[in-house]
């Protein structure tokens, strides 16, 4: 069977390596504890994690309510608050949409 075009192959080693990450990040969310808690380390592992990411935050859509349930910093609040009085933005557009967003900025 050969790779889709584009497509990487993983030798052993990335594959261990892989395997590692993963099981290490399940055994934090499940540690957890509480929602709350899972949500906070879900936006902590997303910094560690993820290259080039500064802030991180859970936007969550309760009826019509849009709210930040979780965030590394203040700042991701004010510009989610700053979306949501706009009516427009990445985190809104992608709840509206249930998609995942790249914003580069």
């Amino acid at each position: 069977m050969q790779p889709a075009e584009g497509s990487a192959i993983l030798d052993s080693e990335s594959l261990f390596e892989l395997s590692a990450i993963v099981t290490e990040t399940a055994q934090v969310l499940f540690a957890a504890g509480s929602v709350q808690d899972t949500l906070a380390s879900v936006v902590d592992l997303a910094i560690a994690t993820i290259e080039g990411c500064g802030y991180a935050g859970i936007s969550l859509l309760d009826g019509k309510v849009f709210t930040t349930s979780a965030h590394t910093d203040p700042i991701v609040t004010e510009v989610d608050s700053l979306q949501q009085r706009a009516s427009e933005g990445p985190c809104l557009d992608a709840i509206a949409q249930g998609v995942v967003l790249y914003a580069e900025d």
